[in-house]
């Protein structure tokens, strides 16, 4: 047998007809994301995989970074414990905002993509902008006060200040989803088949 990467692509919620493409390449160089992505994707949700850089330089692609990659750093410290809590009690919270906006277009006569976009940039102006803002204070406040990150708080912290550009900005369009989980859904078939 011989080793492959998976690449996966797929259109986010109301962004077009439902779609998943997997593309197989023999290494995880960048030139495979630009043969995945035309230059007509304006927003790329993503891992940390710094190889999707490419597409800033070449398409323009703003890149949006999944916060469930980095609630698993946080995570992994210590299962949720009194070093991450602080941390994985926002993006709790920040995941419940979502959850009400989703919950409010269950409820909605008209339950189109439309009203979805409506309640997530509803509850993220009025709520989980606020929430992003203690979490990257957290981290930054982390910093100040540990002048060197070698433990595996300091290391997550590291990673989310990293990407904060990405991460914030699911809060400039409703259309952006907070976590590429449902592609990770759908890698699943391949790993556990």
């Amino acid at each position: 047998s011989k080793k492959a990467v998976m690449w996966v692509k797929s259109a986010a919620q109301g962004c077009g007809p439902p779609y998943v493409i997997f593309q197989f390449a023999k290494d995880r160089k960048a030139e495979n994301a630009l043969k995945l992505h035309s230059e007509n994707c304006k927003y790329l949700l993503k891992d940390g995989y710094d190889g999707y850089n490419i597409l800033t330089f070449q398409h323009d692609t703003v890149l949006c970074a999944c916060w469930a990659h980095v609630r698993r750093k946080f995570y992994q410290i210590d299962q949720g414990g009194t070093m991450s809590r602080p941390y994985l009690e926002l993006i709790r919270d920040m995941y419940l905002q979502e959850k009400r906006a989703l919950d409010n277009v269950v409820q909605a006569e008209n339950n189109s993509d439309e009203v979805l976009w409506r309640y997530r940039e509803k509850y993220r102006a009025a709520y989980t902008k606020e929430l992003v803002k203690k979490f990257f204070d957290l981290c930054e406040q982390y910093i100040e006060e540990t002048p060197v990150l070698k433990d595996e708080l300091g290391k997550a912290i590291s990673y989310a200040l990293s990407y904060k550009e990405q991460w914030m900005q699911f809060l400039k369009n409703p259309k952006i989803p907070i976590d590429n989980n449902p592609i990770e859904r759908e890698i699943r078939r391949f790993v556990i088949g």
